[in-house]
């Protein structure tokens, strides 16, 4: 008894002879293809088919909805180009064969036929959709050109490409994860695509922003550390050893933070610009401090010991004071990404309430209405009283954005708010913080996650605030 597939084989061949089912059939051509000859295309963006399960009942009881689009191999059979769920799932339904539209294409032209065929089904993931940009530029595409034939804006593809350079181990690991474009966003800021793949490894945990302020910081600070260190130099100073930094014969007289010192003004006072100036840079925190020798006074003895102890005294406030403006950002970024709307105002404004019964119990500064326009990217003005005018607006037009940064900023109090204090003479020891506790639950009820630092910070539990124990 004749299949199905070979009985329309057959009428085809009556119909059109021999040319409607050789390997030279002409472009254009409507045919049945035993599945044996089709071969999936190499360069398909889509790795992954998913389930197809439900795909081969459907065709078991209907039958293939939308023919194939193939083009021919040069070692014999096709290559698909457009329907690779469906010819799989054709050989689950036990068929012999499938329609096709037999066609031509360049290679160019097959990657990007497959990746708008796949992109307007809403098929690819992201990851799938950056490999596909990235052999869309290798085959000689702009990002102009893939954003006009795509639909996506040039930003995204720029993330995209970006993505493309991630490693596969990396990816597959962490695959599992609750893992948002926006996080990929963020580490397609880091400019090293080796950290981007360290960094990589902690995305969709609680320390990723943590890792990826780091990264940021890290890059910033080996950029502009090199044009402060030149001007520097051009005032004469000379690098120190670092023993040379504790020693009694220096003092320090300035100290410039490359993070976000400006250029253009001066490092140190006129007053010190003609004496012998020395440097030192503390690469980790983005640092130059720079000494001059101490007027001569009565020589200070101080043991090893004591000089040593002052050092590590100095190290851990450095630490402290770098994982405590970390933790600012981060919780500053989470409220700047923060969106008022039905589901979430009571547990904003409730904040607001939290840090009402703060100010009760201790000073709370005035929060300026420029700090909060600021905050939210809105306009401001140094005319008088403008600045008030244009936070009415924002609370008039724009009361999703202002409201919860009015009752952030309200926490942070223009300051760095932290969970240590600085002794006399010894390591700084762990206190509690009202506003960071009342802050934190506010921020945690809304969806943010703590860092593992932010948590030992918190609790006083960070190796930080044992220095004196290990010093001992």
């Amino acid at each position: 008894m004749k299949s199905e597939l070979t009985e329309m084989m057959e009428e085809l061949h009556e119909m059109y002879g021999e040319a409607a089912l050789a390997e030279e059939t002409v472009a254009g051509t409507f045919v049945y293809i035993p599945l044996d000859q089709l071969h999936p295309h190499p360069d398909n963006p889509r790795r992954e088919l998913g389930d197809l399960s439900e795909l081969a009942e459907s065709i078991k009881a209907k039958g293939i909805m939308q023919n194939l689009t193939v083009v021919p191999r040069e070692a014999g059979g096709y290559t698909v180009i457009i329907g690779h769920r469906r010819s799989a799932a054709a050989r689950l339904a036990g068929l012999e064969g499938v329609p096709c539209v037999i066609t031509k294409m360049s290679e160019r032209e097959q990657v990007a036929t497959m990746l708008l065929e796949n992109m307007q089904r809403a098929d690819l993931t992201a990851y799938e959709q950056a490999k596909g940009f990235q052999m869309m530029m290798d085959l000689g595409e702009s990002v102009a050109s893939i954003s006009e034939k795509t639909g996506f804006s040039r930003t995204t593809v720029k993330h995209r490409l970006e993505m493309a350079k991630l490693s596969d181990k990396k990816l597959k690991e962490i695959s599992v994860r609750q893992v948002s474009m926006a996080d990929f966003d963020k580490l397609s800021k880091i400019k090293s695509i080796a950290k981007r793949n360290e960094v990589l490894e902690k995305i969709g945990t609680a320390n990723f922003d943590n890792a990826v302020e780091g990264a940021l910081r890290a890059e910033l600070i080996a950029e502009r550390m090199p044009t402060f260190e030149e001007k520097v130099k051009a005032l004469g100073a000379k690098k120190m050893k670092e023993e040379d930094r504790w020693s009694s014969k220096y003092e320090r007289i300035a100290s410039v933070d490359v993070k976000t010192a400006e250029e253009d003004k001066p490092i140190v006072s006129k007053k010190y610009q003609k004496e012998p100036l020395f440097y030192a840079i503390r690469e980790y925190w983005g640092e130059i401090e720079i000494y001059r020798k101490k007027p001569k006074a009565p020589v200070e003895r101080r043991s090893k010991a004591e000089i040593e102890r002052e050092k590590a005294i100095e190290e851990c406030k450095k630490q402290l004071k770098a994982l405590t403006e970390m933790a600012r950002v981060l919780r500053g970024n989470f409220v700047k990404g923060l969106v008022m709307h039905s589901k979430n105002r009571e547990q904003v404004l409730a904040g607001g309430a939290a840090v009402l019964k703060c100010s009760t119990i201790s000073y709370l500064r005035t929060v300026h209405a420029k700090q909060v326009l600021e905050f939210i990217g809105a306009e401001t003005s140094k005319e008088y009283g403008k600045n008030a005018e244009l936070l009415d607006a924002a609370f008039r037009d724009k009361p999703q954005f202002a409201i919860p940064a009015l009752i952030y900023l309200s926490f942070e109090n223009d300051n760095v708010p932290k969970y240590w204090t600085e002794t006399y003479n010894g390591f700084p020891e762990h206190t509690k913080n009202v506003y960071l506790d009342e802050l934190y639950a506010w921020l945690i009820s809304l969806g943010y996650e703590m860092s593992d630092d932010e948590k030992a910070l918190m609790d006083g539990t960070h190796e930080l605030f044992r220095k004196e124990e290990k010093a001992s």
